[in-house]
């Protein structure tokens, strides 16, 4: 079991306008001045939040346990003449395992959600410090899934799921493996699920990315045949980051 204890990460320190500001306050110093010795003040403890941050996220990859996968699930091809199986991280014991780690470095994870048009359900993961300063994975979107006769209520939940788990995995850095291998070699890649092959397939398609361009970019960033499924989960973000890059600049 992981030890409770708080990790010891450095002291913030103190803040050099605290006293300019008294001075001036005491001093009946001009409106204009304070506000300026307030934004310095301002700027000056974003950056020692955004420092401590950093030094936190970093402690956390340090001591975070491995992420066991410990969900089953499969799906059927099209023709119904063969079926696929595969393992996931859960979700709820994602969080169960990690928990005690962000606790130890002042780190907390909240999920906020949007609905961008109507249709698809939009997921992004944010980390926040305990001194304030935060950061996010960017939002992740796809549709409900209606497979396996959910309702629409079901449909939205298991798609709001999926994304939270992923928007987690992709701002912490973090890869699931199906067992605890005791250090007996590495673990091979973790390639990104049917799910999320088509979830890519499908933002191509709605942004009119040629599939032979994208492909060549995969093969140029190492991507095994530069194949969609051989996408490795830890690389779902950049992907997400570079096809809605090419939406945005218009390519």
């Amino acid at each position: 079991m992981m030890n409770e204890d708080k990790v010891m990460l450095p002291e913030v320190q103190a803040s050099p306008h605290s006293q300019l500001i008294e001075k001036a306050v005491s001093g009946n110093a001009s409106v204009e001045v304070i506000e300026k010795l307030m934004q310095l003040q301002f700027n000056w403890e974003a950056n020692q939040a955004k420092k401590a941050f950093v030094i936190a996220k970093n402690e956390f990859l340090k001591i975070v346990p491995q992420i066991i996968k410990t969900g089953a699930a499969g799906f059927d091809s099209k023709d119904k003449r063969s079926r696929t199986e595969y393992t996931y991280a859960e979700l709820g014991k994602v969080l169960a395992q990690i928990k005690d780690a962000l606790i130890q470095c002042g780190l907390t994870v909240s999920w906020k959600r949007g609905q961008s048009d109507g249709t698809n359900i939009s997921i992004k993961c944010e980390l926040t410090h305990e001194l304030g300063h935060t950061e996010d994975s960017g939002w992740f979107e796809a549709g409900p899934d209606a497979t396996g006769n959910k309702n629409s209520v079901q449909a939205i939940g298991s798609t709001t799921t999926y994304l939270e788990r992923y928007s987690l995995f992709s701002l912490l850095g973090l890869a699931a493996t199906d067992k605890d291998d005791d250090g007996d070699g590495a673990d091979p890649p973790e390639y990104i699920s049917k799910k999320d092959v088509d979830l890519v397939v499908k933002m191509l398609a709605d942004r009119n990315i040629k599939h032979q361009m994208f492909q060549k970019w995969l093969a140029m960033n190492k991507v095994k045949d530069g194949k969609i499924e051989n996408i490795p989960v830890d690389m779902l973000k950049k992907v997400h980051d570079r096809i809605t890059k090419k939406d945005e600049d218009g390519k």
